[in-house]
């Protein structure tokens, strides 16, 4: 008798730890729900700002009052509370806006998103940034996007030149005003892959000189337009001074000694095509095409 009350006990005892470990599990799913429910109505609050109708401009949009679903001016800053939880904003003295940038990408499970970020420095001062988020509003991974500083010193400026789902190159200029003039310093160039993930990586980092006549060929994408306005012998001449500028020694007279004469060129390589960036591999191949037509 006394041991079938023990027994009882001990199942009961038992049956209200089960009922207590389902309850609290029970407990945690819900939470679980009305947290991703909260992420989800939170993401689609922000992407309101990013859904601006493209016949109104930044300026017309204050104008006009194109509003959220809330009410507010789309024009004004992002909601201090959505740019915190969903962007990771990191509020200080000097940084105390956020306004939407653009939708830059979307793939599969992920969504790129930029914002400004002007600060309250001297001169002018502004930074951009890029957010990775899953298609339900959770972050990834964020990185610089743009920078635009300004002083009576000179400039620092980054921004992107060429970005896709899966890689992203960005050149920064450093300037310095001397006697009345603006003289570019150096300029780095810097490439970043999106993994199937999200994550963002530096792939490779680079300088380019500006001492060279055409050093934007290393640093942008070149536009067909431009390259329509060059003769053949221009067009020559800024292809192999890609090579150049990595130090290939040429076998060809003519390029041997024409660029000996520039004081930034150094042969040193019989072979340069794994130092090529990507940029300067895409603008050889469309300046050789247009040397076609010439």
């Amino acid at each position: 008798m006394r041991e079938c009350l023990v027994n009882s006990i001990y199942h009961k005892g038992e049956s209200m730890v089960v009922r207590n470990m389902i309850s609290l599990l029970l407990a945690t799913l819900a939470l679980n729900i009305f947290a991703q429910d909260s992420t989800k109505t939170q993401f689609s609050k922000l992407l309101e700002y990013y859904h601006i109708p493209k016949e109104y401009t930044s300026l017309d949009v204050i104008k006009h009052k194109v509003v959220s679903s809330e009410g507010e001016i789309l024009g004004s800053p992002i909601r201090r509370d959505l740019a915190e939880q969903i962007l990771h904003v990191k509020y200080n003295q000097v940084i105390y806006n956020v306004h939407a940038g653009q939708i830059l990408f979307q793939k599969g499970n992920f969504i790129g998103l930029t914002y400004i970020v002007p600060c309250g420095a001297g001169g002018f001062c502004e930074f951009q940034y890029l957010t990775v988020l899953t298609a339900e509003g959770k972050y990834i991974d964020k990185c610089l996007y743009g920078k635009d500083l300004e002083d009576y010193g000179g400039t620092l400026i980054t921004k992107n030149v060429y970005h896709s789902d899966s890689l992203l190159i960005f050149s920064t200029i450093h300037t310095k005003h001397i006697e009345r003039q603006m003289i570019i310093e150096i300029i780095e160039m810097d490439s970043k892959t999106i993994s199937e993930q999200g994550k963002i990586q530096l792939l490779r980092h680079t300088t380019v000189d500006p001492t060279r006549e055409y050093y934007w060929i290393s640093t942008e994408v070149v536009e067909d337009s431009t390259l329509a306005k060059c003769s053949q012998a221009e067009l020559a001449e800024m292809r192999n001074e890609i090579y150049a500028s990595h130090g290939y020694t040429f076998t060809s007279y003519k390029w041997k000694n024409h660029f000996r004469a520039k004081t930034w060129y150094k042969p040193e390589k019989d072979s340069v095509e794994t130092n090529l960036t990507l940029i300067e591999k895409w603008n050889i191949k469309k300046i050789a095409d247009r040397e076609k037509f010439h």
